[in-house]
C-alpha cells in the first residue's frame, strides 16, 4: 500500500512537471529546455501563410506572394535572438520588376516576453519583423528546439474601412 502511495504521488508530480512544460497550443509535450532557451537562436523563415487585407498572403522561403501576385523574389529573412533581449536581421529580397536588384536589410532592435513571466505565449520584436512587420507582437504557436510558429494578428481602421492581418509564420533553426 505504502509503494501505491509513493507512486500515485510520483505520478502527480510528474503530471504538474510535464503539464508546466506546455506553453503554446503545438508545444512539444515534454522539454528538456526552457522556453527562453528554445526561443534564443538564429531563425530562418522558411514559410509565411495567411491574409493581409482580404489577399492570401504566402511565402515558400524563396518567393512572397500577396493576393495572387509575386511582390518579392529570392527573398530571405533570418533573425537572431539572443538571451540578453538584442534582436539583429537580415532581408534580402528582389522586387518582382524588370531589373529590379537585391536589396539587403540589416537591423537591430529589441525582443521581450509579454505578459505574465510564467505564461511567455506571445512576444515583442522590434526592428526585426519579416517583409515590413517591423514592430510587432506575436503569438508563440510552436516553439520546439528546431521549430519556432508564430502567429501575427492586427486590424486598423482607415476611412470607414477596416483591414485585417491574420498571418502564421513558421521558422527552423540554423
Amino acid at each position: 500500500m505504502k509503494n501505491v502511495r509513493i507512486g500515485l504521488f510520483m505520478l502527480s508530480v510528474l503530471m504538474v512537471l510535464v503539464s508546466s512544460c506546455k506553453k503554446g497550443e503545438n508545444d512539444p509535450f515534454v522539454s528538456l529546455k526552457s522556453r527562453d532557451a528554445r526561443i534564443t537562436a538564429k531563425w530562418k523563415l522558411t514559410k509565411i501563410e495567411g491574409t493581409s487585407n482580404s489577399e492570401v498572403v504566402t511565402y515558400d522561403g524563396a518567393t512572397l506572394s500577396e493576393g495572387g501576385e509575386i511582390t518579392y523574389k529570392n527573398a530571405s529573412f533570418e533573425m537572431t535572438i539572443d538571451k540578453d533581449g538584442i534582436l539583429t536581421s537580415t532581408e534580402v529580397k528582389t522586387l518582382n520588376f524588370l531589373n529590379s536588384k537585391e536589396t539587403i536589410e540589416s537591423a537591430t532592435g529589441f525582443w521581450a516576453w509579454l505578459g505574465a513571466n510564467k505564461e511567455k505565449t506571445y512576444i515583442n520584436l522590434s526592428t526585426g519583423g519579416p517583409f515590413g512587420l517591423s514592430v510587432a507582437t506575436y503569438y508563440i504557436d510552436q516553439l520546439k528546439s528546431s521549430e519556432l510558429v508564430l502567429k501575427y494578428y492586427a486590424t486598423s481602421t482607415n476611412a470607414n474601412t477596416t483591414y485585417v492581418t491574420d498571418l502564421k509564420l513558421t521558422f527552423e533553426k540554423q
